[in-house]
Parts: C-alpha cells; structure tokens; sequence
C-alpha cells in the first residue's frame, strides 16, 4: 500500500481498536446524556441471538419519547450472555445493562418473544424494578406481538398446502438453474411485464416468504403458464390460481398488521387494539362464508389466536386509549360485537378502572414534581421574611393569601381523564396518516398528566423486530472472518454503528464502515 501511495499511513490493529473504542465511548456519553436529561420512563426490547461460534448474546434497545414527542431508539448493549441461558442469566444480564447506564429508575416495560425464559426473567425484573407498584408491574412485559401473530399464521399454513405446491413447483423449476431462468426472460415482454433476475422460493418456517412467493407468482401468472407449456411441465390450473389468490388476500392483512406491529420510527403500542382486532375479525369473517377453503385454516388461526390474545394486556390497552381516534367508544364497540352489551360495559369499565389507576400514578407523580418546584421558588421559600420586611395594608395582603390559600376547600371535580375521555373523538380518513405524537404535542397543555403518561405508553414497542435488525449487524461483525473479536469490542461495533448511522433497512445494509481485521480483540 506504502509503494502505491506513500502519503499513506497504515494503523496497526490496536489503533484501529483504539479509536473504534474512542468514538464507541464518545458516542455512548451523548446517549446517557440523553437519558439523563429526559423525564421520561424508558421501555426496552431484547432478544437473544447465538453466534456461528455458539455464543449467546443479548441485545437491549431502549426506547423513549422525549419532552418536544419524538420518538427514540438506541441499541444501548449487545452483551454475551453465560450459559445456560435461562431465566436467571437474562435477568442478571438485562440488571447489568440498566445500572450501566443508571436505567434502573425509569424502566417502564419490556417488550420480548414469547418462551418460557423470558417470562421467568422479567417476572424476575418485575421483583426487582418494580417493587411497591403492584398494579403496575404484573403487567410490563410485552410478549412480541409479531412473534405471536407469526405464530398464529404458522399454526394455520397447512391448510394450504395445496394451493401453495403447484405455484412453488414452477417457480422451483425456473430457479433451478440460470438457462431455465434465461429461457423464462424471453416471455414477461410478451404480457407487458419486466424480466426477473429470480424468483423467491419460500421458507416452510416463514409464512411472509410463502405470501411474497405467491404474490410475485400472481403478477407473472399468465408468463408463468406460457413458460410451462414451453417447458411440457405442469402449471397451476384456474382453480389453483383462483385459490392462490384468495390466499394470497387473506395473507395480505397479517403482513400489513405484522408491518403496524414492527415499525419502530414511529409509535404501534396504540394501534394494539384496532390491529388485534381487525384480526379477530378477518378470521371470524373467514370462518363464517360458505365455501371451506380458508375455513379449516381458520378454525387452527383462532385457536391460537385466543390463547395468547383473548385476555387483552392491561397496559397495551391503556396505551391504545391514548389514541384520541377511538379512546373508550372504540374498545366497547369491538367488545360489544363479541360479547354483547351487558359484558361489553363490564370489560370497557375493567380497562376505564386500569386508565384512571395509571392516571392517578401520574397524578400523584406531578403534584409531587409541582410541589417540590413551589417550595424551592423563592417566592414562596421567602415569604416568612417579605411577611417581615412589610407592614400595614401591604402585610395584611400577603397574609390574606397565604391564608386563602392553606384554608381553600377541597371541591370535587371532574378529572382530566374524564375530561379526555368525554371530548369528541378526533376524526379519521381511512388510509390517512395519524401522527399521534404531534397531536399530544399540541394537546399537552390542555391534558398535562395524560401527556405525560403518553410519552411513556406510546414509547412501548409492540415487537422484538427492532432487536433482530441488530442481529444482521452482528452477523456482518461476527463472521467467520472476524470470530476472535472480544465480546467488548464487538458491543462497541455494534452500539456505535447503531448510533451513529441509525437504523439501516436490509437493502442498504453492507460491508463497509465494518472493521475487516480478525485479530482486533
């Protein structure tokens, strides 16, 4: 390198770490700023994710709206985690993380797949943050939503097996091998459609790979079935087609709700309730129609469907009554559809009961804020010596209102909750954009402790997805090139790549900026 550029000057691999290092913890002292700096609770995602050298390790990112209502996101560690990894290991490793950055006073919920561990390990968390808070803290874990609604597609995809087949043999046989893939090219042009560089064949595991497969297949249907012919090979007939459409439809609503539940640039916690429900309602619909084909398939769905979602969680529902679009009105009519009206108010006053609990939280949270500011103002802290310094008319005065105001009767009133809850609802296009945030941000100096409860139930995410982008990273950092990296170093990478590009979607994901030196460790 020396002899083709002589003004070049080579680092040697402990000054690359070394400044890896540096700008790792420059970076991170701005994120703790941040923390420090805002008065909002932080909620938290996590996962776990094994290593091609069978290591575990767990991500942790924190999320968090700030005072102006932008919503943010930071990968704060990326910590291997000692075997086994079971309950214990994930809460010691998640305590480590929040005393790291001094969390452990405002964590508010966490959001993780749903196994057996991590409900031990925040049952745990729960014993320890939040002790003394019982109706709140039973309630703080958030099982990934998208993990469960993976869960309650998978659980159905057999039934459509049939469909799938035929569509996933001709699509199979033109990705086999390039000259087939060549031959397919000469064809889209004559249906006014582009050539493909490939198809994608599905994952058996992942039903959105099946619905993309098939929704690619149906845009190529009739170059598809001439390429067959050409080929002498079987195609799907009109009815198989047909079916596949109507998969392909049903499908469609699970991955746009899927796509609510794992945005991460914008609030989902209050959209929890209209997207469930839409669900409930799309396999309900299914299951009643007079032909069988989706039916089979949805009788499975809603079985799985109540075990995890019939019993709503207490705090995704309040998120959801922070949505000024619906509040109440909406949750009962959802109620009211399934179980009528007389078990509709019951439930709508449990969730009415768990709305003003969390409120009177913050309530209290803001009378003791506001009091603390009153009693070191030097007003108030100074008023025995201005009682002093005045006399006559002047004195009587000030003793007037001091006197109004420690003997003023207590009166009942209506609350801002009730307030809220009562005004009109904010209306709503379909297929236009509701910014929640923005709206609190206008609305927080008529609904102050609302606005302060929506900064830390709108900042809780509905899925783990956010955790497993990190992952890709990782296996960029973590391959098999760069596998003796020490766990410190790879957090470092990791975390600082996260804060300083952001996020980055797959397709912009790549090498570059990813150190290539194995032996840095």
């Amino acid at each position: 390198m020396r002899t083709a550029h002589p003004s070049l000057e080579v680092h040697s691999r402990h000054t690359l770490k070394n400044d890896c290092l540096l700008v790792y913890q420059e970076e991170k002292k701005k994120i703790a700023h941040g923390f420090a700096n805002t008065d909002s609770c932080v909620s938290f995602t996590s996962d776990m994710w094994t290593s091609n050298q069978n290591l575990g390790y767990i991500c942790l990112i924190a999320h968090f709206i700030d005072g102006d209502f932008n919503l943010h996101h930071h990968t704060i560690n990326f910590k291997q985690v000692p075997h086994p990894h079971n309950a214990a290991a994930i809460h010691s490793t998640i305590m480590d993380c929040l005393y790291e950055w001094d969390l452990p006073n405002k964590a508010f919920a966490f959001t993780l797949d749903n196994a057996t561990s991590n409900d031990n390990a925040v049952k745990k968390l729960g014993e320890t943050l939040w002790a003394g808070m019982s109706f709140v803290g039973a309630d703080l874990h958030v099982r990934c939503t998208a993990h469960i609604l993976n869960l309650i597609v998978q659980d159905g995809m057999t039934a459509l097996r049939g469909v799938v087949e035929p569509v996933r043999d001709v699509i199979k046989h033109i990705s086999s091998s390039s000259s087939r893939l060549q031959i397919f090219n000469t064809i889209p042009q004559q249906f006014n459609l582009r050539t493909k560089r490939g198809f994608s064949l599905d994952v058996s595991t992942r039903w959105n790979s099946t619905y993309d497969m098939l929704k690619e297949a149906l845009e190529y249907k009739d170059a598809l079935n001439h390429y067959a012919n050409l080929q002498n090979i079987q195609a799907p007939n009109l009815e198989q087609w047909s079916l596949a459409n109507r998969a392909c439809q049903f499908l469609k609503h699970f991955s746009d709700t899927t796509k609510v539940f794992s945005q991460h640039n914008s609030p989902s916690a209050h959209r929890y309730v209209e997207e469930v429900w839409g669900i409930r309602e799309l396999l309900l619909d299914e299951k009643n129609r007079s032909d069988t084909f989706l039916k089979v398939l949805c009788d499975d769905m809603k079985s799985k469907f109540d075990k995890y979602w019939d019993k709503p969680n207490k705090i995704l529902l309040v998120s959801s009554l922070l949505d000024p679009r619906y509040k109440l009105s909406f949750l009962k009519y959802c109620l009211m559809k399934v179980y009528g009206e007389e078990v509709a108010d019951r439930k709508t006053n449990e969730a009415f009961i768990w709305f003003k609990a969390y409120y009177s939280h913050y309530e209290r949270i803001m009378q003791r804020s506001s009091q603390s500011n009153i009693s070191s103002s030097p007003e108030v802290g100074s008023s025995a010596s201005m009682l002093s310094s005045l006399s006559g008319k002047r004195k009587l005065g000030l003793e007037f209102a001091l006197f109004r105001q420690r003997s003023r009767p207590h009166r009942s009133r209506r609350s801002e909750a009730d307030t809220y809850l009562d005004d009109s609802l904010v209306p709503s296009r379909e297929g236009e954009e509701f910014d929640v945030l923005r709206w609190w941000r206008r609305n927080q100096d008529q609904y102050p402790v609302l606005a302060r409860m929506a900064h830390d139930f709108l900042a809780i995410p509905l899925s783990t997805v956010a955790s497993e982008s990190t992952f890709s990273t990782a296996g960029m950092v973590i391959d098999k090139y760069r596998n003796s990296l020490s766990s410190e170093t790879v957090e470092a990478l990791i975390c600082a790549k996260d804060w300083l590009k952001g996020y980055l979607s797959d397709d912009d994901e790549d090498d570059e900026g990813v150190i290539t030196d194995q032996e840095i460790n």
